[in-house]
């Protein structure tokens, strides 16, 4: 049996501001090692790892994943797996939220500044799916839970799974972050 289709959803904020920030915390972790290491280096080493995987935990990880007949939004520290039968409503706001039977899930992946909100809410500006990477993929989503409701696909359970890498890295680098400061 063949692999579910996969298409990831990009978030539309933050990604080129994580990446410099990981550029330049790479940057500074190579000038402290071309100097020589002490065990201050060292501790600025780990404290500034743990500032980079924060970085990518909060600015990076985050995106929008539809497989097969599934939506996952990848959050910070979690997957939420959500049955596109279940999915009845997708807008984006300051904040994405899917709306389901009975809750709905946000997610930071994909925003809209306020003025751009106030301005679609006054009725200023109209969706425009072909200009506006947004309305693009809210119009995708909501068309895929369509799609899957005219199929009568069945309402699953949504799941939601822990990110055990991205949160024992952050608690590792943690826990060293505070023995080399105390110590």
């Amino acid at each position: 049996m063949g692999e579910a289709p996969t298409r990831k959803f990009e978030a539309n904020n933050g990604r080129g501001t994580g990446w410099f920030t990981m550029a330049i915390a790479a940057v500074v972790i190579v000038v402290l090692f071309i100097d020589g290491v002490s065990s201050g280096d060292v501790t600025a080493v780990v404290v500034i790892a743990l500032v980079m995987s924060l970085i990518w935990a909060v600015m990076l990880r985050p995106s929008l994943i539809h497989r097969g007949d599934d939506l996952v939004l990848r959050q910070t520290f979690s997957d939420v797996v959500i049955p596109l039968a279940n999915v009845k409503k997708v807008t984006i706001r300051q904040f994405m939220a899917v709306t389901t039977t009975g809750r709905t899930y946000h997610s930071s992946v994909l925003t809209r500044s306020r003025r751009q909100v106030a301005n679609r809410d006054g009725g200023r500006i109209t969706p425009d799916p072909i200009k506006d990477y947004t309305d693009l993929v809210e119009q995708q989503i909501n068309q895929l839970a369509e799609d899957a409701s005219a199929k009568r696909l069945p309402e699953g359970r949504v799941v939601r799974r822990l990110a055990w890498p991205e949160i024992g890295l952050v608690a590792v680098l943690a826990l060293a972050s505070i023995v080399l400061l105390v110590v």
